[in-house]
């Protein structure tokens, strides 16, 4: 009998162990927002000493090196390009260089009223001054100058120099055909009306031709390039 009570007792005991371990799993479960899988922080790492210590923080990203960008260059290669613009617009100056005394010289001959022959070759002359001074004005009308400091507006002033010789040019041309045709009654040519107009349209180039190397001798001077005179235009 005293053994059957025994057993209920330590039954008994038993039962409120788990009831009351149920109540605290309940009481924590409640504590913690009621939200499942949420865990405890875990304490943080105590030094020997007994301070805490803290979490290293992450490495810092090394800065990206300072590129030195293009801009850093861009004034020498401008001077690059305008150096090459102002040989490119040289050029087609040295091309020309002797036309206009070619052409001086043909006015003469064909003033003196020589033979048919030396008429026709000055009459030709003036005919390749022409041709040659429009072909390079095409040149230059399609030459790059934007790098060249003051390079559009001599250019500008040289198109407009070169036109007018040309004109001059086709003007003689014709009055050398006239004389050729006529021949000179006096010994002379006469002086008819496209020669007046060559002398009025050379006169008009020569002073284009000074504003132009007015204008273009401080660039030449700038990239070593040769100066220029009128005549030479």
């Amino acid at each position: 009998m005293a053994e059957r009570r025994g057993g209920r007792t330590a039954l008994l005991v038993v039962l409120v162990v788990l009831l009351a371990a149920g109540l605290g799993g309940g009481l924590v479960w409640a504590l913690s927002g009621g939200k499942p899988g949420t865990t405890a922080t875990p304490p943080s790492t105590a030094a020997p000493g007994g301070d805490a210590t803290a979490a290293p923080p992450p490495p810092s990203e090394p800065d990206a090196p300072q590129s030195s960008g293009a801009a850093s260059d861009s004034p020498s290669a401008d001077q690059d390009a305008a150096g090459r613009q102002a040989k490119a617009l040289d050029d087609l100056l040295t091309r020309n260089s002797g036309a206009r005394q070619q052409v001086g010289n043909a006015v003469a001959t064909v003033q003196s009223c020589p033979d048919s022959a030396s008429m026709r070759s000055a009459a030709k002359v003036f005919e390749q001054a022409a041709t040659q001074r429009e072909q390079l004005i095409g040149e230059l009308d399609s030459l790059d100058l934007g790098a060249l400091d003051g390079g559009q507006d001599a250019a500008q002033l040289l198109r407009t120099a070169w036109q007018q010789s040309a004109d001059a040019d086709r003007a003689y041309g014709r009055w050398a055909d006239a004389v050729i045709a006529d021949g000179c009654p006096d010994g002379t040519a006469p002086r008819t009306s496209d020669r007046e107009q060559g002398d009025a349209i050379s006169g008009r180039a020569s002073k284009s031709k000074q504003s132009f190397v007015i204008r273009w001798n401080p660039i030449a001077n700038r990239y070593g390039l040769a100066s220029r005179t009128g005549d030479g235009i």
